[in-house]
This record gives structure tokens, C-alpha cells and sequence, in this order.
């Protein structure tokens, strides 16, 4: 008897004779059905796992189903392939029942089943609380529902997988059900497909957006890993933005990727704010990427010796640490003694690449060398000192991390009025208002929403979106000149970003960088420059949005999905 237990769980069972099937497919295209015989190893009211003889033909190109045999109760005739693991020829099938079928005539032949399997050990109810839930469970005629069947699927997906024979202590091993890969067929759409069309058939999920590719997939190999399709975030562009930078000079027109609404239309009125005003003025003042090893020695005597022999070695050091690449270089090494650990930070410059990938090699090859020659106690590729990807006061005060840049312009009185209708001694008021309240909460960078242009920049022009985390920590800041114009500026000493490797290759990704010019080498501080005006045009636009009271209105209504009607009357 299959009895439900007071969390809504079911006893579920292993096969414990042999139960063969015949798994029979049919081709697609119209070709003849044939069939591979198997055998049953587990089974549940939700499904089933068996193996076959040999593996089974690609899903993408098949129609699969098996029958059991009749004497097994018509109501599980039928049952489709849900997951498959063709190394071993393993699969697992979620039933289909007939028309007219209920979940009790399902639960009636496995319990019909018993004296051939063996019960899952989890279940810990009693006999008396199985004997009092069963009569309650066996008055009612229960339809099985969609959404029934996929709750059963899920509870059960864990047990599939069992491997027949093998034991460890007189229990059964069990497999992490872990996501089915097609195994030999790399990043092609036919690999894709079947990995999308088992996780739709695991959680029960429509995946047809996911699915739809613009792209080869074999071009996201090194981007991605068990690839099922991509995600679509909308675009949008803001601008013009006028450019005076050393680098970036011009007009442009920015792609933005982002769900929210109201951040394309901001960051546009400051963008046009800063073109009248003649253009902001960019300059890069450092480019520099680190990573941070750490040596532990016998005593702090012994750390100081460390040290003074990485001054006397740097040439070699750097000879080793180039070995690796050809773009990257080691500018310096710089080491911090705590105790009797030393945490030695390698600073690269690494051309229009990110360069984290490119820099772990190089000073792994570099650390070889030292280790072998030193001899540490202990010895560590990352210290978690470079704060890579995360917040800290020595890369945000200190050090840099990536490009350090600063974008400002000068925004006549009068400009200011006739578009935001704002004094700019408003303006200077809610910025020192907005210091003092950002230094009492202990923030660490102080802008208006530097994180929001980042972002959607970001995705667009397929940036480590990670970076975002230190890129937007950024001081914004405004004040009213001698000629009682606005001066404002932003300083940001972390931005990351690339305009070779990494995502930037990807369709989408390509074409947005090259909307701004700014694909491929020789671009990557032309591209930080856009990214810092960029940010310099948003700060502007939502303190004055702030300080004249239009930030919500702005929300309401450009972050508002209309109603359906609305909708109808716009396609």
C-alpha cells in the first residue's frame, strides 16, 4: 500500500524482481517506431527509472515512450522519458495516465506491487499513523492533477539514479540527481535543446523564451557551462552624451540593459543636460589590476627577510610572471607584513582585457618560482587582500583597483533652470544634506545610484557583472562655482571593465560595444571613459529629480506596466 505521511511524502520503492520492458520510439520526420528492450529499477506513483540495453537516440530527434507490461494494471501504460544519462544507460519516465485514470488506481498497483520491493527507509511513520491516514486517503477519489504529478516527480527525481549492485555497509548508494548533460555533443544546439528539454521536463517549466538563440552556441563555450539557452533583458538607449575626454571625444548614444523602468529616461535627461553644457571632461588617472598571494613564515624577523629578498629578485620575479602572457605586465610588486605572514600584492597592467584570468596564471607561474626558492611555511594563491569583487577601504582610498577615473562638468545657471528648473545653490544644499546622511550610516562611497547606469551598462556591453560590486563604490559631488554656475563630478577608483575577452565577443554583447565604438583592443579606456560620464549624466538627473520632488512621478509613470486594455490599444 502507497500511504502519504503527515509532510505529504510517499513511500516510494525499489524493484526488487526484474521487470522488463520494451522502450519504443518513433523518428519525427515520419521515419518507422522500433524499439530497445530494458528493465525497470525503480518506481513511485510519479514515475519510473530504468536501464536499457543500449542508449537510447537523441530526444531532439525521437519520440519516446515505453508500456509496461499489461499485467502490470492499465493504469500505467504509458510513461514518457524525462531524464536521461546515456553513459550508462539510465533513464528516468514520468507516467502518463489513461483517460479516466486516478491517482488511487496508480497507488492500487504498486501496492499490488509490495511483496516484490523493498520500502524507502525514510519514511519513519508507524504502522498505527500509516493505518490511521490510509482509510481517510482511500475514501476520496483523487484526480491527479498537473501539478500533483510534478510534485510527486520532484520528491522522487532524488532516488532515480540508484546504481544496481553497488553497496556500501549493507546500504544502497545513492546519486545527487545532478543536471543531465549531453554528454559528447559539446555547444551545439542539438546539446542545448536536450539539456533545456530535461530541465523543463524535471521542474515541470516551459522554457520556449530561454530557448531562443541568436547566436551559435559554440560561441558562448568559456562563458558559460551547462548551456539551456540565454536570458532576455531589454535594451534601451540613452543620450546623446558629449565627450571630452582624452580618450572618448564626441557624441554617443549609450545601450542600457535593465528591467527597470524609469533609469533609460533618467540617465537621458542628464546626458542631454551634459552635451548642452558643453561635454563632460573624463580623465583616466590609473590603470592597474592586483592580485594577492600570501606567504606565512616561521616568526616576523623571518617575514622581513621574505621582503627584502622580493626587492632584490623583482626583475626575476617578473620574467616568470610574463612567461604566461602577452598582453600582461607586471608593473610592481608590493608586499604588507601583518605578522609572520606576508601578503605580497602583484600589480599588472593587462591592456584592454579585465585581466583577473590572465593575472591568476601569471602569478601562480611567478609564486612557483618564489616558493621553490623561499621556502614558506605555508603558502596561498588568493589572501582575499586584492578584494576582488567585494568592498574594502584600501582599494576604495588607497590603492585603485582596475581603471581610476574622474568625470566633471560645469552646468551654467541658467541651462539648469530652463531644464530642471533648479538653482544650483539647491543643488550644493541636497548634495551636503546627502554627504551627512551617507557618513552617519557608515557608507563607503557616496553617490546617488552609480550602481544603477553600471549595471545596465554592464550587461549590455557584456561586462563581468560581478564588478559591480567595487565599481560603483564612487564619490559624487557637487558645489556652486564663483559664477554661480553648478560644478559637479565623480570619482570612481575601481571601475572594471574590458573591451577583449571575457563576454565582449557575444553577439548582443559585440553590437553594443560597437554601437559606441568601443569593441575590440586599444578601446578598453575609451569605453571607461563612456562609462564614467555615464554615471557623472545619472547622478546629476536623480538629485535633481530629488530636490524639484519629480522622482516618483518619474517612477509612476515610466516603472509602471499599463494594464491589459492599455496594452491591447498599443499593439
Amino acid at each position: 500500500m502507497i500511504n502519504k505521511t503527515e509532510n505529504g511524502r510517499r513511500n516510494y520503492f525499489r524493484v526488487a524482481e526484474k521487470i522488463d520492458i520494451a522502450v519504443s520510439y518513433k523518428e519525427k520526420n515520419g521515419g518507422g517506431p522500433a524499439s530497445i528492450d530494458g528493465r525497470v529499477s525503480n518506481i513511485s506513483p510519479a514515475g519510473v527509472s530504468f536501464f536499457t540495453h543500449k542508449p537510447l537516440p537523441p530526444l531532439s530527434q525521437l519520440k519516446i515512450e515505453f508500456k509496461l507490461p499489461e499485467s502490470y494494471g492499465n493504469a500505467l501504460s504509458r510513461a514518457k522519458v524525462a531524464w536521461r544519462d546515456d553513459h550508462t544507460s539510465h533513464y528516468g519516465a514520468q507516467f502518463v495516465l489513461n483517460e479516466g485514470a486516478r491517482l488511487l488506481d496508480l497507488e492500487k498497483f504498486l501496492s499490488e506491487l509490495s511483496h516484490n520491493t523493498l520500502s524507502d527507509r525514510r519514511n519513519t511513520q508507524t504502522d498505527d499513523q500509516q493505518i490511521g491516514r490510509r482509510t481517510n486517503e482511500m475514501d476520496k477519489a483523487i484526480e491527479i492533477t498537473s501539478e500533483e504529478r510534478r510534485r510527486m516527480f520532484r520528491r522522487i527525481s532524488d532516488l532515480w539514479g540508484l546504481e544496481r549492485g553497488t553497496r556500501h555497509k549493507g546500504q544502497e548508494i545513492r546519486r545527487i540527481k545532478s543536471f543531465q548533460r549531453a554528454k559528447g555533443l559539446g555547444y551545439t544546439y542539438e546539446a542545448v535543446q536536450i539539456q533545456r528539454e530535461w530541465l523543463g521536463n524535471h521542474t515541470g517549466t516551459s522554457l520556449r523564451h530561454i530557448g531562443i538563440l541568436s547566436q551559435d552556441p559554440s560561441q558562448m563555450q568559456g562563458n558559460i557551462e551547462n548551456l539551456i539557452g540565454v536570458a532576455q533583458v531589454p535594451i534601451g538607449v540613452a543620450g546623446p552624451l558629449k565627450i571630452n575626454g582624452e580618450h572618448a571625444q564626441g557624441q554617443f548614444f549609450v545601450p542600457m540593459a535593465t528591467t527597470e523602468g524609469a533609469l533609460v529616461y533618467t540617465y537621458t535627461q542628464g546626458m542631454q543636460l551634459i552635451s548642452l553644457a558643453g561635454g563632460a571632461n573624463v580623465y583616466v588617472l590609473k590603470d592597474e589590476i592586483n592580485i594577492s598571494p600570501i606567504f606565512v613564515f616561521e616568526n616576523a624577523k623571518a617575514s622581513q627577510r621574505f621582503v627584502s629578498w622580493l626587492e632584490s629578485n623583482f626583475e626575476r620575479i617578473k620574467g616568470e610572471a610574463e612567461k604566461t602572457t602577452r598582453h600582461g605586465k607586471l608593473s610592481r610588486i608590493e608586499p604588507h607584513i601583518f605578522d609572520r605572514s606576508v601578503v605580497v600584492k602583484f600589480c599588472y597592467t593587462t591592456g584592454d582585457a579585465m585581466g583577473l584570468n590572465m593575472i591568476n596564471i601569471a602569478t601562480e607561474q611567478a609564486c612557483k618560482y618564489i616558493v621553490s626558492t623561499v621556502r614558506p611555511e605555508e603558502f596561498y594563491m588568493r589572501s582575499n587582500f586584492s578584494s576582488v569583487k567585494k568592498v574594502s577601504a584600501h582599494n576604495y582610498t588607497v590603492a585603485g583597483f582596475g581603471k581610476m577615473i574622474i568625470a566633471d562638468v560645469i552646468v551654467p545657471r541658467k541651462l539648469l533652470k530652463r531644464l530642471f528648473d533648479v538653482s544650483p545653490e539647491a543643488m550644493a544644499r541636497y548634495c551636503h544634506l546627502s554627504f551627512v546622511s551617507s557618513a552617519h550610516a557608515g557608507m563607503v562611497g557616496m553617490n546617488g545610484h552609480s550602481a544603477n547606469g553600471l549595471t545596465a551598462i554592464f550587461i549590455a556591453c557584456g561586462q563581468d557583472v560581478a564588478n559591480v560590486v567595487d565599481s560603483q563604490v564612487s564619490v559624487s559631488a557637487c558645489e556652486t562655482t564663483k559664477s554661480g554656475d553648478l560644478y559637479v563630478s565623480v570619482k570612481i577608483p575601481n571601475l572594471v571593465v574590458a573591451t577583449v575577452g571575457g563576454g565582449v565577443d557575444l553577439g548582443t554583447q559585440r553590437e553594443c560595444l560597437s554601437i559606441l565604438d568601443c569593441y575590440g583592443p586599444g578601446k578598453a579606456k575609451k569605453f571607461a571613459e563612456v562609462v564614467a560620464a555615464s554615471v557623472l549624466a545619472g547622478e546629476i538627473a536623480v538629485a535633481a529629480a530629488i530636490v524639484t520632488g519629480t522622482f516618483v512621478d518619474a517612477h509612476k509613470k515610466y516603472g509602471r506596466k499599463p494594464n491589459k486594455m492599455q496594452i491591447g490599444r498599443n499593439a
